[in-house]
């Protein structure tokens, strides 16, 4: 949380969502030592929301802003993320795909605890959906294995199960085992993806990055997601046409970091032919600034006034 004074953020605190499960627990938590009483305020969610309640989509957490006694709204994470792509500097982000930017819908994908998406529009509007729950598509013959594999395992494999972070626990698991690598019992997601986290520790994305230019099985699964995240990111901007570019952001993109410009990202973006030739022609760019959806959320929260 942060609060948003004089076009700007400050007082940016941060802490584990687990430790205060609700809403009003979280303000209260915030607020505690600050002294000072908002006029308003928009919460940033990564959930759908009808602008006056939510509940969180991967973690056990709701809300509602009715109680707060000021004007309060609640957004989709994605949409706050995309009022902040609005907002960005030339020095705010790092050039994956380099093309011209033009004027245009601009595409944001968030991929974190989840995979999140929104339009921000040229006139300023955005559209945000729950897209990362749509089905996942292979594209080529290791994702077709993979999304097999990951079926005997979930319910639905849809993006948000692959890219996420626990998307690429379930990864390291699938390149494990095909290269024989026994982690856990075949059948056995949880006790399977518990085995990951003793190899590489809690922050699995952060450490399959690390390793993967050390770690074969790490580099393997590192570059299954890449092929995946790019291929996702294809797929919506030909949906899109984002003339003003592709913005990737989130906790997992963060972890990726500089390995998203290897060759293995840019490949799948740039295909044959001319739908390869309309790619080219989208930038594609990863969100450096850190707290993008408290850069928007701020804005929202004043227009709320």
């Amino acid at each position: 949380m942060a609060l948003w004074s004089q076009g700007r953020l400050v007082s940016v605190r941060e802490w584990r969502t687990a430790s205060t499960p609700t809403l009003a627990e979280g303000v209260r938590h915030y607020l505690a030592d600050l002294d000072c009483t908002p006029v308003s305020a928009c919460f940033a969610v990564a959930g759908p929301t009808d602008g006056e309640s939510a509940t969180l989509t991967n973690t056990d957490w709701s809300g509602n802003v009715g109680w707060l006694g000021f004007p309060a709204l609640l957004v989709n994470d994605l949409y706050a993320c995309a009022v902040g792509v609005g907002r960005l500097g030339p020095a705010d982000s790092e050039v994956l795909i380099d093309a011209p930017v033009g004027r245009g819908p601009a595409l944001v994908i968030g991929v974190g605890t989840g995979l999140g998406q929104a339009v921000l529009l040229a006139d300023g509007h955005v559209l945000a959906g729950e897209g990362g729950h749509a089905d996942f598509a292979p594209a080529d013959a290791e994702q077709m294995a993979f999304r097999q594999w990951l079926g005997d395992r979930v319910p639905r494999v849809t993006v948000d199960e692959v890219l996420s972070g626990r998307g690429m626990a379930a990864m390291l698991h699938f390149v494990a085992m095909a290269s024989g690598e026994d982690m856990a019992s075949d059948k056995d997601m949880a006790s399977g993806e518990d085995a990951v986290m003793e190899r590489l520790g809690p922050d699995l994305p952060k450490a399959v990055t690390e390793r993967a230019d050390v770690d074969p099985l790490c580099r393997r699964a590192r570059d299954l997601f890449l092929r995946c995240l790019a291929g996702e990111a294809v797929n919506l901007a030909l949906r899109v046409i984002p003339r003003s570019g592709v913005y990737l952001c989130g906790g997992v993109v963060d972890h990726l970091g500089a390995a998203l410009a290897c060759p293995v990202f840019r490949e799948t973006w740039t295909r044959t032919g001319a739908i390869g030739t309309l790619l080219r022609g989208i930038s594609c760019r990863r969100v450096t600034r850190p707290h993008l959806a408290l850069l928007g959320a701020g804005p929202l929260a004043e227009r709320t006034r």
